[in-house]
């Protein structure tokens, strides 16, 4: 490997791309994800270990007031390391068993009654709480400082 595609290397750049099928929506009562990694090879590659993280990145607060927090809710890896060929494609199913947290207004909401569900919707509302759900797969190639990823927006339902 010449000094250009050293470089490249290290920077991730012409490594593997990672993409994922995934449902872009996630159920409260089930607390498991299905999908697929789909790893292409763009040249001859190590690859140390896949990984699949769901996280939560939670705002409360408003302007100056606000605060953020991020949390894992659940995680998938295979520390199995192997080879690909350029050209060569990998299909890796994964499956995350994930906990959701609840605020003191996710409580209240998911309380008895249609109070309960009213009073902390409208909790949620004052507090401008926010939740954003994200799935990340990565893949840690041998060599590179920056794996490549891939961010898909996940979106809670009932």
């Amino acid at each position: 490997m010449g000094f250009f595609g050293k470089i490249k290397q290290f920077l991730g750049i012409g490594t593997v791309k990672v993409t994922m099928e995934v449902d872009g929506n996630f159920k409260r009562s089930e607390n498991v994800i299905n999908g697929k990694i789909l790893l292409s090879a763009k040249s001859d590659q190590e690859i140390l270990e896949i990984k699949a993280e769901l996280e939560e990145e939670w705002e409360i607060g408003k302007d100056e007031n606000k605060k953020t927090e991020t949390f894992n809710l659940g995680s998938w890896e295979s520390k199995t390391p192997f080879s690909m060929k350029a050209g060569e494609e990998k299909v890796i199913p994964f499956t995350i068993n994930y906990n959701l947290i609840k605020s003191k207004n996710d409580q209240m909401r998911d309380s008895a009654g249609k109070v309960g569900k009213a009073l902390g919707g409208l909790g949620k509302l004052m507090d401008g709480e926010k939740s954003t759900f994200s799935l990340t797969a990565t893949a840690d190639v041998k060599g590179a400082a920056f794996d490549p990823n891939c961010v898909k927006i996940m979106k809670l339902i009932d």
